[in-house]
């Protein structure tokens, strides 16, 4: 059953994946053909019904991803395609969390309605590193999707006679969707020179202001830096469950031992640090708020300092217990309006995994 849920959610996201790269490959055609399509190919995935299918399925499958993880009692001999697999798989999340900011959580937060001419633009001449990032993803999970089929298809009987057909498609679609996207983008890069071409793609996409552009920014770097945070707690998490160690992946000897220990060290230096975040979010209260945030903001230090722990076992109750306490001081931030409108909202959900790592 949990194989083939997992099967089902990869064909969705697959599906999708297969769909965001048709316009991409017209784009050998025209700028205007892409956007021509776009309502057609776009149009579910952008309504409610699609955003929770195609949420959901993400989640879904990312859950059952991690425990495929958790369920493998053996590492050693592992295939190259499983470890490409599972690389792209823990990649795919992060180079996309770009691509949902500056779409996704833009139209959300702003009322943008992105468009192919906009985004071309932007990609391939105001901010071309976030094209290739985008171009990266797209291409990264595409081939996790590869993968993923191929590991389902190669033992059916009819798989002989259609592999060399699908092997070529695998490498085509792609490779046309690279030459869409440069092609297209370098054709919105040359329309910015008209500045009546501008005016019409923001009357229609609408504009963000310098101060809009700056938040998004730090959404961005902000769900980068948090995907890195949770790679140590996820990888103490699996040597304390027994399910890999160090000596499986050649990694060094700080990343050995007893998860639970490596859980406590690192655990003991993300409290505090963000504990002195929230100390630089209370330099924005006056009055009495202010020096209830600044008291708040130390507590989950002072907590970690006076209380350790006597054991791996105490000290990973009482690091539970600091990490809770810092969300709802986190909570409290919020009610004061001190924190950004975007940070409880992430807040939470890493302090879930985190939680779920400790216990």
């Amino acid at each position: 059953m949990i194989r083939r849920l997992r099967l089902i959610t990869g064909l969705i996201l697959f599906s999708y994946i297969s769909l965001h790269l048709i316009p991409l490959i017209l784009g050998n055609h025209s700028l205007a053909i892409m956007e021509f399509v776009r309502p057609s190919l776009h149009g579910f995935w952008e309504s409610w019904p699609g955003l929770i299918l195609l949420y959901g399925a993400m989640a879904i499958h990312m859950a059952l991803g991690f425990y495929a993880i958790y369920t493998r009692h053996r590492w050693k001999g592992i295939g190259l395609g499983e470890i490409v697999q599972l690389a792209s798989g823990i990649a795919v999340p992060a180079l996309l969390c770009l691509h949902v900011v500056s779409t996704r959580i833009a139209a959300m937060q702003y009322g943008i309605q992105p468009s192919y001419p906009w985004i071309m633009a932007i990609y391939l001449k105001y901010d071309t590193m976030s094209g290739w990032r985008q171009a990266a993803a797209l291409i990264v999970a595409w081939f996790h999707g590869c993968l993923g089929l191929y590991y389902w298809l190669r033992l059916k009987p009819f798989w002989p006679g259609i592999r060399f057909g699908l092997f070529g498609l695998a490498i085509l679609w792609p490779a046309l969707a690279l030459t869409g996207f440069y092609k297209a983008g370098t054709e919105a890069a040359a329309l910015t020179d008209n500045p009546a071409w501008v005016r019409v793609v923001l009357r229609e996409v609408g504009s963000l202001s310098q101060s809009d552009q700056m938040v998004l920014y730090q959404i961005q770097d902000a769900l980068l830096l948090a995907l890195a945070g949770l790679i140590p707690f996820l990888w103490a998490a699996l040597l304390a469950l027994g399910l890999t160690s160090a000596a499986d992946w050649n990694l060094p000897a700080v990343f050995a031992g007893d998860g639970r220990l490596l859980m406590v060290r690192y655990g003991g230096i993300i409290l505090p640090f963000m504990a002195g975040t929230l100390w630089a979010f209370a330099t924005r209260a006056k009055g009495v708020p202010a020096f209830a945030a600044y008291v708040a903001s130390v507590l989950p230090a002072l907590w970690w300092f006076f209380m350790p722990g006597t054991s791996a076992e105490t000290a990973l109750i009482n690091l539970a217990i600091g990490f809770a306490a810092l969300l709802l001081i986190e909570i409290a931030f919020d009610r004061w309006q001190l924190t950004p409108s975007w940070w409880l909202a992430l807040r939470i959900q890493l302090t879930v995994v985190v939680l779920i790592c400790i216990a």
